[in-house]
């Protein structure tokens, strides 16, 4: 075992057992036959018996993954589609164009990957991946009236629609015959049929339906070394218009202006938006983003709109990559929780979303109570005193349990981890460290401020900032 994990181990051990002290302390044996463990996990939070029996999901993130976007620039509304990663489900939201007024539109879908908008028409369209197979749907824009429109397709991708001459084209990929297409049918899902067949898993299709080019991006299977931006005629006749060892993810067009926008992966948790004119010359990097997923252009507007699935949001920029700006931030996902029993509560740290949150033990009446902390991290709960404890990127507060009446108490050494209580020894005590260099402690201090009159650290510190309360030093690992 190396140094830095048996430290981190060691501060680990250390931890769950003054946990496990502080709640029984704290909290007292559950009534019999209502003892239970909870936990969370990347973005929901679970429960079960002791013995691990009868697991409950309770709390899920709220912006699970954003995927694809489409714009009504002239309603002033963009669309979007969501995957929630724990279940493979998703929805389809919106909201207006500079972020505000979001709204839920369709819930419980399998797993909605594109969307095209027919704002004339009053609809919208989506490809869905099922279990066993995937559909074409369309639903009016406030998400009523949802209909199947093609349906036992195979692995359906993104979508493109010609409202003008009554048709919607897709993307398809087999994944058993190794075979990609590009298909369309009529905009109410009849007279289906493929157009091109033998390509490698295309993606990101759009159209410029007045000079009859069909765009997409063809990634290849397996490992990637070179992917190209291919267009083709109605007729099937293709042509390679950009080949780049980048991964582009999506395209949109401004045909007008010529132009052909798109988003690539260029390296992990990196990517670019660029664009070229529309035979592939003059390809220039328009904005460096991080793993943009989709893009929609706002012509009139000026503006490109993107989602970051990876980053879990959604931003825009001027459409030659100036003024970008972050738009919706909901990657939530919860980290740390602690319980009141008595009080029937359960709460949270969420980083994502930098707030603290509560809701009820069985996963209801969910509550933001402190939002625009700085990097939340560990949570104790002191329910007897009405007060819960967290740590933030560089400090440690309190506050009531409804959130009022914060405090700071202290402003650690090193970036503080977590945090546990002796309610009943008047202490806390808190892990800080530093994770590149290794060095860290556990540390104690009292709940109510006071300095007592004399320090008695355990191991030596080589610097001591000026804090706000009485701090002893109870175990720094060496090297």
């Amino acid at each position: 075992m190396s140094t830095a994990t048996g430290r981190v181990l060691g501060a680990v051990f250390a931890t769950i057992c003054l946990a496990s002290a502080a709640q029984a302390m704290r909290l007292g044996e559950p009534p019999a036959g209502e003892g239970g463990i909870y936990w969370t996990e990347w973005e929901s939070i679970h429960r079960s018996n002791l013995d691990g029996s009868n697991v409950e999901d309770l709390v899920k993130s709220r912006l699970r993954v954003p995927l694809d976007i489409a714009l009504d620039a002239a309603g002033g509304k963009m669309y979007w589609t969501e995957l929630y990663w724990d279940s493979s489900t998703g929805t389809i939201q919106r909201a207006d164009l500079d972020g505000s007024s979001p709204e839920l539109l369709v819930a419980g879908l399998g797993f909605p990957r594109d969307i095209a908008l027919d704002v004339a028409g009053g609809k919208m369209y989506w490809t869905e991946r099922g279990e066993d197979s995937g559909a074409i749907r369309r639903a009016d824009l406030d998400g009523a009236n949802v209909e199947d429109l093609v349906t036992g397709l195979e692995n359906p991708g993104d979508i493109a629609l010609d409202p003008a001459g009554g048709r919607i084209y897709w993307t398809e990929y087999d994944w058993d015959l190794r075979n990609g297409s590009i298909r369309r049918a009529a905009l109410d899902g009849s007279n289906s049929e493929v157009l091109i067949t033998e390509l490698d898993n295309p993606e990101g299709i759009a159209l410029d339906a007045n000079r009859g080019w069909i765009y997409w991006i063809e990634p290849g299977i397996g490992l990637i070394t070179e992917v190209t931006i291919r267009r083709a005629d109605l007729d099937g006749n293709i042509e390679d218009l950009l080949t780049t060892d980048r991964y582009p993810r999506d395209i949109a067009l401004d045909v007008d202006g010529g132009r052909m926008y798109w988003v690539q992966s260029a390296g992990w948790e990196h990517g670019e938006i660029l664009r070229a004119d529309l035979d592939g010359t003059r390809a220039e990097v328009l904005a460096a983003v991080q793993e943009p997923e989709d893009i929609a252009l706002d012509l009139e507007g000026g503006r490109m709109y993107w989602t970051s699935a990876w980053q879990a949001t959604i931003g825009r920029a001027d459409l030659d990559g100036s003024n970008a700006e972050v738009l919706l931030a909901e990657a939530g996902g919860p980290e740390n929780i602690a319980l009141d029993t008595a009080g029937g509560r359960m709460y949270w740290t969420e980083r994502g979303t930098d707030t603290i949150r509560r809701a009820d033990l069985d996963g209801s009446n969910v509550e933001v109570l402190l939002a625009g902390i700085a990097r939340p991290g560990g949570l104790a709960l002191d329910p007897s005193g009405g007060k819960m404890y967290w740590t933030e990127r560089d400090k440690i507060r309190r506050a009531n349990l409804d959130g009022t009446n914060v405090e700071l108490l202290l402003t650690p050494e090193r970036a503080p981890s977590d945090v546990v209580l002796d309610v009943a020894g008047g202490k806390m005590y808190w892990i800080e460290g530093e994770y590149y260099s290794g060095e860290g402690g556990i540390r104690r201090a009292n709940l109510d401020k006071r300095r007592n009159p004399r320090r008695r650290p355990v191991g030596a510190v080589r610097r001591r900032p000026r804090r706000t309360q009485r701090q002893d030093v109870l175990d720094r690992p060496r090297g």
